[in-house]
């Protein structure tokens, strides 16, 4: 049976066998100390110089290990776990994205037209009226006299005049007295209109069915010609105005469809149409003005709005589109992360407009190239890629594309 110091000699040659390092190393020494007396028989100088023996040994291995390093044997490279989808291609909208101004299709600030005093307001202010509802009277005593006084007097010479022509019909009476009666009754008749039409003017009605603004006037107040009483918007359909570049002028036309969102009602969307292009370009903004119709049942929309507007310019046949969050930008240059052979290869491209969370790739890509969407940090061109769950990411991609 081998002494203590021949077992110690023999695992320190099994440590430099097998090349485990200093871990190993480090074992054997506790176990060369649970036998003191071996200990002692082998290294008399004492446990420092086993330590430094173990030091060595390790530097020995760990030295062997980088010779092979550098003769060229490298771990196996990992792959980076990405998830792809397929770039497709259809159909898209051509949009553009704007702002503009929402505006009443009419509006009107109703005043007098003669000087008096209120006599009734009716209206609170706010409220949606119908076109030709009384909004204001004015107190119309002394036309409502004159109107009397008129139509008094149209009686008695419509009375005389009939007689005088009965009298002139048989020969008892002189045609000319029946001919002058009947002057003086179309007079009068014109006395009674016009006293009529006078007392329309004390009475301010809506010309249009729309909304009421604030009132600005009260029972008994003097008002002159000119002024302000309220102010009438029609609202229901809205108007929005709006600019676009000039270089999208030959695509405008009327009638295409106009979507618009509100800050104020970020989920509801406001639907309509160009109604009218202006047939003139700004020469120093090199824009054209448009103006669009949106329906507006519920009145949400008031004039003066900022709207965010969406405007279709027709459509583009076999766009490629992608997952959004795979295109990269970096120093103002576009790139995918196409699948190549298993590696990343890094795809310069051109992008046009968004859908949703997919953009179309006017340049670089084919309908078919598989890119990453997900896993793209510190990804770098060539690198090794292995896909996470392609089932998955595919019912991704295309759930994504439907939606879009």
């Amino acid at each position: 049976m081998p002494t203590a110091a021949t077992r110690l000699e023999i695992l320190l040659k099994f440590l430099v066998l097998e090349e485990e390092g200093m871990i190993r190393a480090t074992l054997l020494v506790l176990f060369a100390f649970s036998s003191g007396a071996a200990l002692a028989m082998v290294y008399p100088e004492g446990p420092r110089t086993v330590l430094q023996t173990v030091g060595n040994l390790s530097s020995f291995v760990t030295g062997g290990e980088a010779a092979k390093a550098s003769q060229g044997e490298q771990p196996p490279e990992q792959p980076a776990i990405v998830s792809l989808a397929t770039a497709t291609s259809e159909d898209v909208p051509r949009r553009i994205q704007t702002i503009g101004d929402a505006v009443a299709s009419e509006s009107v600030t109703l005043t007098p037209r003669i000087s008096g005093r209120v006599q009734s307001v009716l209206f609170e202010g706010g409220e949606t009226v119908e076109a030709g509802s009384l909004i204001v009277q004015l107190d119309p005593a002394e036309v409502e006299a004159e109107h009397r006084l008129a139509q008094a007097q149209l009686e008695e010479i419509s009375g005389a005049a009939e007689r005088a022509s009965r009298l002139a019909g048989t020969g008892a009476g002189p045609r000319s007295a029946a001919e002058d009666l009947m002057r003086r009754e179309q007079a009068a008749q014109a006395a009674v209109d016009s006293a009529g039409e006078r007392l329309k003017s004390f009475e301010i009605r809506a010309p249009f069915s729309g909304r009421l603004g604030l009132r600005t006037v009260s029972v008994g107040a003097l008002v002159q010609p000119g002024d302000a009483i309220v102010l009438l918007d029609a609202v229901d359909p809205i108007d929005v105005r709006f600019a676009v570049p000039e270089r999208f002028l030959a695509d405008l036309r009327p009638g295409a469809e106009v979507i618009a969102t509100s800050t104020a009602f970020p989920d509801q969307a406001f639907t309509g149409s160009i109604r009218l292009i202006e047939p003139r370009v700004d020469p120093v903004l090199r824009m054209v003005r448009v103006e669009a119709q949106l329906l507006n049942p519920d009145g949400r929309l008031v004039p003066g709005k900022l709207l965010s507007l969406d405007v279709t310019l027709g459509a583009v046949s076999n766009a490629v589109t992608v997952p959004a969050v795979a295109v990269r930008t970096e120093a103002s240059v576009q790139f995918v992360f196409r699948e190549a052979n298993g590696r990343a290869e890094r795809v310069l491209v051109e992008t046009g407009q968004r859908l949703a969370d997919r953009i179309v790739i006017t340049k670089g890509l084919q309908p078919g190239d598989r890119v990453v969407f997900e896993g793209l940090v510190d990804l770098s061109d060539g690198a090794l890629i292995g896909e996470a769950n392609p089932e998955a990411t595919e019912g991704i991609a295309l759930e994504t594309a439907v939606g879009s």
